[in-house]
């Protein structure tokens, strides 16, 4: 703009387009140079509390550390006195075992016993029944005659005496059957089978007892044995809560641990892709800032060439201007010589004679048609040299543009890294810090679609498919980044304006 504004020699709009691009150019350095303070504040800001979050991380780690130790000295404590008391409780366990196996053993001997009496006391039943067997089917025999006689008494009314006589008989033949059945009871008794039989029912019943006071004893064994269980269960319950309690702990602190650990990480990842952007900044205005000074001298030669092109064609027109007056002036010359001549004004004849002749030589030997050939040569060099910068330009801007999608591609991927680690560490800032990322990651994510819209990448930095090769649905999108493309035009050519004011507003030297 201001080129155009002097090219129209509207000098005052350029002056103050001049001042106007130098107070942007003092506002921009005195902005570069905040922007340089506040980062390097930031930066002492970000290591002083990645110190701090180190010293954090320390303690948890230290804290975690005794949380172990704590853990094993517990574990150790409630395994001891686990040991101790499943030791008692072993010991109770083989003590009640042993009078179990007592018990048995004793009951074993009761039954053994019981048998025995029992045997005994079936062959003293077997024996008894042997030795009377006559008696007794005697005692049988006679019971039946007296039933039978009674019955023929009551019948025979007239036998009764006799019958009588003879009942009277069988009571005392029956009687002494009694005797002799008893005599051999009263004789078994006394034998030594019967003792023994007595020992043995004797023997049996104490065995009884003492199995009777031996299941008693046991059932209390059994009950003492099972409270201590059930205090030795309820002590473990504890001791295991106890350990878990500490578990717990050490399982907390190692994840705090590990949470701040991979905070630690996400942070230094966030931090490495900010440097990592800064200096591909610091690297794109070094590398893009040499080839602009490059694109702003080439301009500077073409408004030079332009200027001397300008200033000569106008020294060319005016020396032309100048040779035409003469000619002009000599045909008027020669017109006023004629008509002098032909008015027989001789006087003035010679006089426009003689100024004609000198205007001749003055035209002959006038310098003006040399120098203007000379200064449309120098135009013709200019124009050429115009036209040289002109296609150096046009290179350097291939170059640049070459070199502007190169740098593009890598803060693409820088942005793409930068936003992951954005996102990573933003779920566990704190609200001021998540109004900072959320800042960033909003300024990161227009970069980048930014850099999508200009050079018609998708959304992992690829180029676009052509429009041929594109699915049904893909059109609205092609035009999008087709009027993306023209506006990044519009705005390229706005910035060439804008650099173009820089270069011309730039002290010389």
């Amino acid at each position: 703009a201001q080129a155009a504004a002097a090219a129209a020699e509207d000098y005052a709009r350029a002056a103050s387009l001049s001042e106007r691009l130098e107070t942007l150019a003092a506002r921009e350095g005195a902005l570069r140079g905040e922007e340089a303070r506040e980062e390097g504040g930031y930066d002492r800001a970000a290591a002083r509390k990645g110190e701090l979050v180190r010293r954090e991380e320390a303690a948890w780690a230290a804290l975690a550390g005794q949380c172990r130790a704590c853990l094993a000295a517990r574990r150790a404590l409630a395994g001891e006195a686990g040991e101790e008391e499943a030791a008692r409780l072993a010991a109770e366990e083989r003590a009640v075992e042993e009078e179990g196996e007592a018990l048995r053993k004793e009951e074993a001997r009761r039954s053994t016993l019981s048998a025995e009496a029992t045997a005994a006391e079936e062959a003293m039943s077997a024996a008894l029944a042997d030795e009377t067997r006559h008696d007794v089917a005697d005692r049988a025999r006679w019971e039946a005659r007296e039933r039978g006689l009674a019955e023929e008494v009551a019948a025979l009314r007239e036998a009764l005496d006799q019958k009588l006589a003879e009942q009277a008989e069988c009571g005392v033949s029956v009687a002494r059957c009694d005797a002799a059945i008893e005599a051999v009871e009263v004789r078994l008794a006394a034998s030594a089978g019967a003792a023994e039989l007595r020992s043995k029912l004797d023997a049996l019943e104490q065995a009884g007892a003492l199995s009777a006071a031996i299941a008693a004893a046991l059932q209390e064994s059994k009950a003492r044995h099972e409270a201590t269980a059930s205090t030795f269960a309820a002590k473990q319950k504890e001791r295991a809560a106890w350990v878990g309690a500490a578990a717990a702990a050490v399982h907390e602190a190692e994840s705090e641990v590990e949470r701040r650990q991979g905070a630690q990480r996400g942070a230094a990842r966030l931090v490495s892709a900010s440097s990592s952007l800064a200096l591909h900044r610091s690297r794109e205005r070094e590398q893009c800032g040499r080839m602009l000074d490059a694109l702003a001298d080439c301009r500077a030669a073409q408004r030079r060439h332009g200027d001397a092109v300008v200033q000569g064609e106008a020294e060319a027109g005016r020396l032309q201007l100048e040779v035409k007056g003469l000619q002009d002036q000599r045909a008027r010359l020669e017109l006023e010589l004629k008509l002098a001549s032909s008015s027989r004004k001789f006087a003035e004849a010679a006089e426009l004679s003689a100024e004609l002749k000198a205007l001749c030589v003055k035209l002959d030997g006038d310098e003006d048609v040399a120098l203007q050939q000379q200064v449309l040569e120098q135009v013709e060099t200019e124009k050429a040299s115009l036209a040289a910068e002109s296609a150096r330009e046009a290179a350097l801007q291939r170059e640049l543009q070459q070199e502007q999608r190169s740098l593009d591609r890598r803060r693409f991927d820088l942005l793409l890294e930068h936003l992951e680690a954005v996102r990573a560490v933003l779920p566990e800032a704190e609200a001021a810090q998540a109004e900072l990322l959320s800042a960033e990651l909003e300024q990161s994510e227009a970069a980048r679609h930014e850099l999508m819209r200009r050079w018609a990448w998708d959304t992992r930095g690829r180029p676009k498919r052509p429009a041929g090769e594109e699915k049904e649905g893909e059109g609205e999108a092609a035009a999008k980044a087709a009027a993306a493309t023209q506006k990044e035009s519009k705005k390229a050519r706005e910035r060439a304006s804008d650099e173009d004011r820089d270069a011309s507003s730039r002290p010389a030297g």
